[in-house]
Parts: structure tokens; sequence; C-alpha cells
């Protein structure tokens, strides 16, 4: 038995399927229903603005799929329903009678509804799926599904996803402090030629290849395999540690790593500071009567008062206005932060 490998699969699929698939998927829409073993089709029920029918048939390496929607009556096309299935039938681990290649549509499906079948549930009662097209056009050889797949899938990356020609890259500090949270963005024209203001944008992982800067690339790279999507990389991101060890440098490097200092308000031009780690230091003032727990962080000679860095990331760095430096966090990543937020004061007598 084999299980579905989604990666392999998002080829036969246009990206916009895919994306509307996932919504579906992660909304709930998707019930798959009972069925005896893996060698029988698989039926399951998509809630959308009907409820619709996706079977799923197993045969030489393929998942052979049909969906009672307009879309697939009309164009023999995997729909967002099917997609939505196949993404739930990997989340839930559904098992094929050997491994899955290819996602093929099918014309009028021959599959049984298996209404004895005690596996489904007899106090479900669906409504009624839209009646089926009454002439179908003739089902595709699979030799010419396949083919299709390869243009529809270069035409979407060619054509289906904008790529900005300038990433600016935005350390948001306020929301950074277990990890470093960074937002994609990038600049337009105004009519006057200026640029304007960075702005969210979101990048289908399909033209990650055509981002002019190779800096760029290699990042955008990075964060795509660094957690699964569906469809294009999330305007913004949080990157833990060790990962931020390594992309850190690599966002100074492209030169357009912005801090965000205030709303619409950005200091550009981050350098690294390359000398050692700072440590956080912490003693106790006698206050009279009490103690008060003081923090600062630390190197060599230098010493700097708790507050100064606009945050301090656990792994880790300390972040200023223009300038990112490296933080030792020897497990002392949780004081620094308690002590960032509040006064600490110890009776004497306890």
């Amino acid at each position: 038995m084999a299980f579905i490998v989604l990666s392999k699969l998002e080829r036969f699929v246009p990206s916009e399927i895919r994306k509307r698939g996932a919504e579906y998927a992660r909304g709930g829409a998707v019930r798959i229903r009972a069925r005896r073993s893996p060698e029988n089709p698989l039926r399951a029920d998509v809630y959308g603005s009907d409820l619709y029918d996706v079977a799923l048939a197993y045969s030489e390496r393929a998942l052979w799929a049909t969906c009672t929607c307009p879309y697939f009556e009309r164009d023999l096309d995997i729909c967002k329903h099917i997609w939505a299935t196949v993404i739930r039938c990997e989340q839930t681990a559904v098992s094929f009678p050997g491994p899955v290649d290819d996602l093929l549509s099918e014309g009028e499906p021959d599959f049984d509804d298996d209404e004895d079948d005690p596996g489904v549930d007899e106090e479900y009662v669906p409504r009624s799926a839209p009646p089926r097209a009454p002439h179908l056009r003739p089902v595709p050889s699979r030799w010419r599904s396949q083919l299709g797949t390869v243009d529809s899938y270069a035409r979407d990356a060619i054509d289906g996803a904008s790529v900005p020609d300038e990433i600016i890259w935005v350390l948001d500090p306020e929301e950074s402090g277990t990890s470093i949270q960074i937002q994609i963005t990038s600049r337009g024209f105004k009519k006057n030629g200026e640029r304007t203001k960075p702005k969210a944008v979101r990048i289908d992982p399909a033209v990650v290849s055509r981002i002019p800067d190779a800096r760029d690339r290699e990042i955008l790279a990075t964060l795509t395999t660094s957690s699964y999507g569906w469809d294009s990389l999330e305007t913004s991101r949080s990157i833990g540690w060790p990962l931020a060890e390594y992309l850190v440098p690599k966002l100074i490097e492209t030169g357009r790593l912005w801090i965000r200092i205030a709303k619409s308000e950005y200091a550009p031009g981050v350098t690294l500071d390359a000398g050692e780690p700072w440590r956080l230091k912490i003693q106790a003032v006698d206050g009279g009567g009490k103690y008060a727990l003081a923090a600062s962080f630390y190197r060599g000679d230098e010493t700097i008062a708790v507050h100064e860095p606009l945050a301090v990331t656990r792994g880790g760095f300390l972040i200023f206005r223009d300038t990112i430096a490296r933080f030792a966090d020897e497990g002392t990543h949780a004081w620094a932060s308690l002590l960032r937020r509040d006064r600490i004061e110890i009776p004497a007598k306890e």
C-alpha cells in the first residue's frame, strides 16, 4: 500500500485550482466516505456552492478523478473539489494499492456507490448533487492528459504569477522574539518616477527562478522548502533558530533589509555587527528593603541597557535601529524578555 505525496502531483494542476482547493481543504469542506479496502474507488462529498461528489480510482500508478461540479462536467479538467479531496487524502494518510505518480481526469464514472457498504454512515443524508451534463465530451486518452499537464504547468509558471523587479525584506521588531518576523514586500513607481513605500507581495514558488537577484532566489527557495505551501509564499514569515542564523546574514547581504521602526516608517541599509556576541547580565540592586533585578547586555568592556535593542530574539540576535548583532543565548532569552517587559522587585525579608 502507498500514500499520496502531494508535491508529486502539483505539476498536474494549475496554481489557481490548487489555491482554491487548499482553501476548501483547510475549511473542512471535504468528507471522505468509508470504503472496504484501498483497492476500492474512493468517494468524497465536497461542500461548495452545492454538494459535489468526487471519485478517485487507482490504476497503473495514477489516480483517475471525476467530480459532479459544472467545471468538471464542462471541461473534464481537475477541479478545486478534486484537489481538495487529494489534499485531505494526504492529510489523513489514505492509502492506495500502489505509488501515485499521476492525477488524471476521467469522463463518466462507472464506480459503484456501495450502498450496502457497512462502513458508510447510514444516517448521513447529503443534498442531491447537481444533474450531470447530458452530453460529455469524449474521455481524453491518457497520453493527451499527460501532455496537457506539461502545457498547463508551463503556462502557470510563465503567465500565472507576477515577478517583482525589486524585493524589500522588512523586519518587524515588535513581532520578533522567539523568532524573527520578516515581511516580503516590493516597491512600485509613482508618476514622477520615484519609488513607492514597500507593500506586501505574494510570490508564487513557480516564479522564484525568474527573480533577478540570485541572493533573493536563494532566500525565497529556502523559505519555500522550510514550510510546505499550496500556492504562494505568505507575505509574512517567522524565521526561527537555527534557520535565522543562516538567513539573516543573507538578508543583510542583499542591501535591502529594512527595519520597521514605526507605522509606514523604515530604517534602510541594515548592517551586520561583526563583533563578538552580546551576553545578558543580571544583578540584584539593593533598593532599601528590597532588591530590584537589573539587566544589561555586555561584551568585553561594552555594556548597554537591556531596553536599548528594539528586539531580542531566541538563538539569537539583538536588533537595533540600523544594525543587527549576535546574542549568545545561553538559555537567557526568556530572562531578557521578562526583564525588558517587567520590573522585578523582591522584598529583602523574602
